[in-house]
């Protein structure tokens, strides 16, 4: 599938592969409690002898805790205290940066490891003694480019007399080259410190099972606690001296020890290809106003803090590439994230009542403590497994688990749910939105951010806007911002049109009217060298366009690509038609040679042809027709709304959307 769902992974490896299918993992508590209920005398001895074992590990336990003294922690405080005052210049930082602050914060809070493992602490603390070193972020931080975005390359000659215009464009901060790849190795190193702690905090109940499957408890830890520190070495050398091809070694080194597998969530009711989308990323420079708030929300930890963020615009504002943008980085630097899209051309799988179990499952990939609280709520109700009663899910599936785990989250969860207006009718979303408003939602753990994209429909907007505990960030009132952002991108994309100058870019984007959408469609327009046409004569053409009724200039937009793509006679249109409706009514997103597969069993014969003549030419609307084993699905959903409704494409319309359901 085309999504890359979150790859983050415990450094448990295989270390923890069959915990809860072992009837001896059962929780001692489970054990004494059944024996009481039974009544036999023998049973309730039993448990007695039970609970006086059990109090005398935690006796032992206590004997093997190991205080951490403020020599300790001294590099983890100082690095709190420094990171505090470093400028936010750039969202990205402030990400890692925050991620690491997280895990500081834990062990300064909790202020003891188990001896077993002092050892991997150790390790970390020299994380933070390299985090020191020439305030190594700072000084990344500080390798930042500022773009003049009012001048083309000074390559660039027209081809033809353009005016410029009088007023420069602000210029934008970006990252350099080098300064990306350092932020990238920063993530890594990060995200392997994150799960290192993630280890040192379940290190117990870790411990606990290899004694009960007979494993040699030494020899496992040390085998783990090695394999931290040589990748947390590795990567700290690459970034002091950073070579081409140690990127991809450090991934492998990573990889190698990243697995849970010791918690069984077979059979869990989920929703596929939902998960983040890897195309859907701010261009760097761009965005980054409401990129820093939306961060700046996420590790915020005053009590009062919202738990819920509503991030609205129209159709194609970008709502869903900033959202994706926040949690990849989030979860790529070492967070607890999951990611819950919506789509538009997938209503027939019903995603709506799979929304929590989805989420649940995802969570539980990244995270022992949380995989292993699910599991046993599954194990107490296995009906929770496929359950459609969303409130059920909410409750039993994410904040029970949530708050049996709440002191072994390093810093905060993260869930995105992302076109929450695309669930279908408003029935399909109701009960969603009603967990969210509701006065129950005010009290969600303080650990929790809950982030939601969405059009402002009728339904949505009231009930959102109506609650004090969810903050709004509308980007149809920050036209100014995105403008600036739509400008420096179009600038970029067509740096090559040596016929289009500023002041062309100026009205593009005047046109553009704070949807990115429609700038990415009409750049790919531009861009292309069709015989006889200039590139000038095709931005002629798109500043021709109107709306009109329910037709929307970004349905105008989309029948112009189509125009330029589907030849417009009788037999590619009918084709044209055909094969869309067979991609959008697919249960699942169909790769073009399944979809070749299932055409032939189509029974009339002028259908029995390879949907590649179709598909292969329109990369503008479609991703996965890169090659023909992925799969292939709309690139945005207002596409959808644009070829299901007669009145908004008259040549192109494909069907009502009752006949792809």
């Amino acid at each position: 599938m085309a999504t890359k769902q979150t790859k983050r992974r415990s450094l448990l490896g295989s270390k923890l592969s069959s915990a809860a299918s072992n009837p001896s993992s059962a929780p001692a508590e489970d054990i004494a409690s059944n024996s009481e209920k039974s009544g036999n005398a023998s049973h309730r001895a039993f448990a007695k002898l039970k609970r006086f074992f059990d109090r005398s590990t935690i006796d032992t336990e206590i004997d093997e805790i190991q205080d951490l003294s403020d020599t300790d922690l001294k590099p983890l405080k100082d690095f709190n205290e420094v990171v505090a005052n470093y400028p936010k210049v750039h969202p990205y930082p402030q990400v890692v940066l925050g991620i690491f602050t997280n895990i500081s914060q834990s062990f300064v809070n909790q202020a003891n490891v188990d001896k077993g493992i002092s050892s991997l602490f150790d390790t970390i603390k020299r994380v933070y003694e390299f985090l020191a070193e020439e305030d190594t972020p700072k000084k990344m931080i500080n390798k930042k480019v500022t773009v003049d975005t009012s001048a083309k390359p000074s390559w660039y000659t027209y081809t033809r007399p353009v005016p410029e215009p009088t007023a420069d464009t602000p210029p934008k901060i970006t990252l350099d080259t080098s300064a990306t790849a350092a932020l990238d190795t920063l993530a890594k190193i990060a995200q392997v410190t994150s799960d290192s702690t993630q280890f040192i905090r379940n290190y117990s109940t870790t411990k606990h099972f290899w004694k009960r499957t007979g494993k040699d408890t030494l020899s496992e830890t040390q085998t783990i606690v090695n394999a931290c520190a040589k990748t947390l070495d590795g990567l700290m050398q690459q970034y002091r001296e950073p070579k081409e091809d140690d990127a991809e070694n450090a991934e492998i080194q990573i990889n190698t020890y990243r697995g849970l597998g010791d918690v069984s969530l077979e059979g869990l009711a989920c929703a596929d290809g939902a998960g983040l989308f890897d195309s859907r990323r701010c261009l760097d420079g761009t965005r980054t106003d409401v990129l820093t708030e939306i961060v700046s929300w996420v590790y915020n930890t005053n009590e009062d803090v919202p738990r819920i963020l509503w991030l609205n615009g129209q159709d194609g504002a970008g709502k869903s590439t900033i959202a994706h943008t926040i949690v990849r980085w989030f979860t790529d630097a070492g967070g607890l994230g999951a990611c819950f899209c919506f789509a538009r051309d997938r209503l027939v799988e019903r995603r709506e009542e799979r929304i929590f179990t989805t989420i649940a499952r995802d969570l539980a990939e990244s995270d022992l403590a949380f995989r292993r609280a699910l599991a046993d709520a599954i194990s107490k109700d296995p009906s929770l497994k496929t359950t459609y009663d969303v409130t059920l899910q909410w409750q039993r599936l994410i904040l029970e688990p949530l708050s049996k785990v709440s002191g072994r989250v390093v810093g905060n969860v993260v869930v995105l749910i992302d076109d929450l207006d695309e669930s279908g009718p408003d029935t399909s979303r109701s009960h969603i939105l009603s967990l969210f408003t509701s006065a129950a939602a005010v009290h969600l753990p303080a650990n929790l951010r809950i982030l939601l994209t969405s059009r402002p429909l009728p339904d949505i907007e009231p009930v959102l806007r109506a609650v004090s505990h969810v903050k709004v960030i509308s980007l149809d009132e920050l036209l100014e911002e995105s403008a600036r952002d739509i400008t420096f991108w179009v600038q970029q994309d067509l740096c090559r049109a040596r016929d289009i100058g500023n002041t062309d870019i100026q009205m593009l984007v005047e046109r553009a009217n704070g949807a990115f959408e429609w700038a990415r469609l009409a750049c790919d327009y531009i861009k292309p060298n069709r015989p006889g046409q200039t590139a000038w004569e095709r931005w002629e053409e798109l500043m021709a366009l109107e709306s009109k009724g329910r037709r929307t200039l970004l349905d105008a937009v989309h029948e112009q690509v189509l125009d330029g793509i589907i030849p417009n006679d009788r037999l590619t249109v009918s084709r044209f038609q055909s094969v869309m409706k067979q991609v959008m009514s697919a249960k699942k997103p169909m790769t073009i040679d399944a979809l070749n597969v299932q055409r032939k069993q189509f029974p009339n014969e002028e259908d029995l042809y390879d949907v590649g003549i179709i598909v292969e030419f329109m990369r503008t609307l479609l991703v996965g027709i890169h090659n023909r084993s992925s799969p292939v699905r709309l690139r945005h959903g207002s596409f959808y709304d644009c070829v299901t409704d007669p009145e908004r494409s008259p040549t192109y319309f494909v069907c009502p959307p009752s006949e792809l359901r």
